[in-house]
């Protein structure tokens, strides 16, 4: 399929500026929406960092966000686990640390519409556990995950509806960066799994880049909280930087895939071909010779007679 895409080009190479002859206010307008316009961002609705002083993370709540609707909230975890140690959240044992997205949480919850974004570093012992991600919560009960399944590879699972799964094992003492989507406008979940500068979500049609999708049964489902969690032996996954927000440049992600070619033709992110038609303003509508049918030059270049007014117009 073609598609057409216009864009206006503005010559700022002729800018002129003589007495009696001025730029116009709205070309300035225009100059400056087209040089500092940029997309506002939705926001994020939590970060954090873990920057707590060691030990328990439960009634922490630092960070910044995390008042979506209502007052902010805290973290929610065990008596000993989950745990922070030099800035970094420690899980284990199955217990999660657990926050909710604003005071209000029916009113902060994501439902119906709208996408949740949720990025995280996650760092692997030295031994890997049974099951270590990020958990969607509807209240208290568990909807979507995305992490590491017992199958041992990295995936989404949607519990009732079915698993995606990668190829990809993660491995002891290695780093991984999540980004999870919940798209609940185009009905889609989403896993990126240590994503470059490149990558993209389209939040009007939810293409992307993500190496996992997985469609989302979103009519009888929220997301109210975030969980971090892991099983097996004690403290055996760091957790940083975490981000929940409603905007992909937010966590990171451009907007929508880069137009690039294809053999000569030039290629949308969906790699569908498309046809750029544009339009020069030239000097801003000044008056040119070439404007007027090139008329005689002489006429108009002629030097100023003796008495100091100028040749008659030869061509009038």
């Amino acid at each position: 399929m073609r598609r057409a895409a216009g864009i206006l080009v503005v010559n700022i190479f002729n800018l002129r500026y003589s007495a009696g002859h001025g730029v116009h206010a709205s070309v300035l307008c225009l100059l400056a929406w087209l040089a500092f316009a940029v997309a506002a961002s939705a926001g994020v609705v939590g970060f954090d960092a873990f920057s707590y002083p060691d030990g328990v993370i439960n009634g922490r709540n630092g960070g910044a966000g995390w008042g979506r609707a209502g007052g902010v909230t805290a973290w929610s975890g065990g008596a000993s686990l989950p745990s922070v140690s030099g800035n970094v959240l420690y899980t284990g044992s199955s217990y999660g640390a657990v926050r909710i997205y604003g005071g209000d949480e029916t009113g902060s919850a994501f439902q119906s519409a709208g996408i949740a974004f949720i990025k995280v570093t996650l760092s692997m012992g030295s031994t890997v556990p049974a099951s270590a991600g990020i958990s969607s919560l509807d209240y208290g009960t568990e909807r979507v995950y995305f992490g590491r399944l017992t199958n041992n590879t990295f995936g989404i699972s949607e519990p009732g509806y079915g698993q995606a799964l990668t190829a990809l094992t993660p491995a002891p003492n290695t780093r991984y960066t999540l980004i999870a989507v919940l798209d609940f406008t185009n009905e889609k979940l989403s896993l990126f799994i240590n994503p470059t500068n490149s990558d993209y979500y389209n939040v009007s049609n939810g293409s992307t880049s993500a190496g996992l999708t997985k469609s989302f049964q979103t009519w009888w489902n929220w997301s109210t909280r975030v969980r971090l969690l892991s099983t097996g032996s004690a403290a055996n996954v760091g957790w940083d930087n975490l981000t929940v927000a409603t905007s992909p440049a937010d966590v990171g992600l451009q907007p929508g895939g880069y137009v690039h070619a294809g053999g000569v033709a030039i290629l949308d992110q969906n790699s569908e071909e498309i046809t750029l038609r544009g339009v020069s303003l030239g000097s801003w509508l000044w008056p040119e010779l070439w404007m007027m049918g090139a008329p005689n030059l002489s006429a108009y270049t002629a030097p100023m007679t003796s008495s100091g007014s100028t040749p008659p117009c030869r061509t009038c």
